[in-house]
């Protein structure tokens, strides 16, 4: 699970979300927001089948990658990088990597 509420309780501002395989060098996952207000508590990120559209709290997504598609598949074992913007500032962005057990 990603958790981004902020101060653990409230929704937060989620301008793009962006999930990408380290080893083959692509993006996996991205979303942009349809209004800049877009808020989300958190989603999961699972082996296996995922949804593109996260359930947002305020505001919608639109998917930029897999185009077209409801649904990405993450591996166990490969190593992803994501990144999320909450605003224009280099400030913030935050971005973590990490790798499915098991």
């Amino acid at each position: 699970m990603v958790d981004v509420q902020t101060l653990g309780e409230y929704p937060t501002t989620v301008d793009r979300i962006r999930l990408s395989d380290m080893k083959q060098s692509t993006i996996v996952w991205e979303l942009v927001a349809l209004n800049g207000d877009a808020q989300l508590h958190e989603f999961t990120l699972k082996a296996g089948e995922n949804p593109t559209l996260p359930d947002s709290d305020y505001g919608k997504y639109r998917v930029i990658a897999p185009e077209g598609a409801d649904r990405f598949v993450l591996r166990r074992g490969t190593k992803y990088r994501i990144e999320l913007w909450g605003g224009d500032t280099i400030f913030a962005r935050r971005s973590a990597t990490f790798a499915l057990g098991g």
